[in-house]
């Protein structure tokens, strides 16, 4: 993912996660109502479109071929999100149990691969080697976070 898609695909997490006590249903539900709040005004998208490279003459396989920019850019948008995008409901989930970042939990997940550590050395790896992400105050979740994926 380029810079651009990036961020587009972060501000669709941010809407989402602001949303609290969703279920898979309402996850989709509230996907899309956030895609059409980010799509209302023109001058937006064409930004989006302009942004994520996205050709408005295509024929989209799920949407078909935009009438407007405004259903050219939710389609770019939903394209970034389910095709090149990584978050899933379970991501929600974790964040919401968490309340993190996506780059934390990336963070948690690939030091939790770290066999050889038990669960003090995993939050002093995260502490020492990702002081900007996890700071003092953020390394009981990080505990937390390794006992409840612990396996037994």
């Amino acid at each position: 993912m380029n810079n651009e898609q990036k961020n587009w695909h972060n501000e669709i997490i941010d809407r989402l996660v602001d949303h609290k006590g969703m279920d898979q249903d309402d996850f989709h539900d509230v996907l899309h109502d956030e895609l059409d709040n980010m799509v209302i005004y023109n001058s937006e998208s064409q930004r989006i479109v302009d942004d994520l490279n996205y050709d408005v003459f295509q024929e989209n396989d799920l949407f078909g071929r935009a009438n407007n920019i405004n259903q050219a850019a939710y389609a770019a948008l939903y394209e970034l999100f389910y095709e090149e995008g990584s978050f899933t409901y379970e991501d929600y989930l974790n964040y919401e149990k968490h309340n993190m970042t996506e780059k934390q939990i990336e963070i948690l997940e690939r030091t939790d691969k770290i066999k050889l550590l038990n669960i003090d050395g995993k939050v002093n790896y995260i502490y020492n080697g990702f002081r900007e992400q996890f700071p003092k105050e953020m390394l009981d979740e990080a505990r937390e976070y390794f006992k409840s994926n612990l396996k037994l």
